[in-house]
């Protein structure tokens, strides 16, 4: 790295009338370099399993329904909490898999995020939450894939899997759709 730092030093050299309205002060800009510094980066192990979100860090995982009632034809949130330290803000969703009697629609996030290191691992912590929409298309009681979640753990030098474990929900028939009178 190298910077720019202006240096004012007095100077000796310069007449008294120079001096007097100069203040006897003369700046330079000196460059300034540090040492280079080498860093080398481990690859992760390889094979990567399939659900890994490429989080380098520890982690944990809650998930919850929003929507107090869920309906057959109308949208229900399920929102999906990780917290932990590490690189969280360049992780990625965990899927949601779509099944015969539910769709999955795109999914927001929302980060609330620090610089900090703890515990010898730099980056964030904090929590990312992601909020999937979805949409039941009949009503009855139906489970869901359980959501997983894999990362890389530096502490243990090893991958280390996140579950919800199977999602139950139960939808409710969907409301009759009102005719307009005339």
């Amino acid at each position: 790295v190298t910077i720019k730092c202006p240096i004012i030093e007095l100077d000796p050299s310069l007449d008294p009338q120079t001096a007097y309205f100069n203040n006897r002060l003369r700046q330079q800009v000196v460059n300034c370099t540090s040492a280079p510094l080498t860093v080398e980066v481990a690859p992760l192990p390889r094979p990567q399993p399939a659900d890994f979100i490429g989080l380098v860090g520890t982690a944990t995982l809650r998930g919850a329904w929003t929507t107090s009632e869920i309906r057959a034809g109308e949208p229900a949130h399920y929102q999906l909490t990780i917290s932990g330290h590490g690189n969280l803000n360049l992780m990625l969703p965990p899927r949601m898999h779509e099944t015969d009697s539910l769709e999955v629609y795109d999914t927001a996030t929302q980060e609330d995020l620090q610089i900090s290191q703890p515990q010898n691992l730099s980056g964030y912590s904090g929590s990312v939450t992601y909020d999937y929409t979805l949409l039941p298309k009949h009503a009855g009681a139906q489970t869901m894939p359980p959501l997983t979640a894999s990362f890389f753990n530096p502490l243990t030098q090893r991958y280390e899997q996140l579950t919800t474990g199977p999602i139950s929900l139960h939808v409710l028939p969907a409301l009759p759709a009102s005719t307009p009178q005339s």
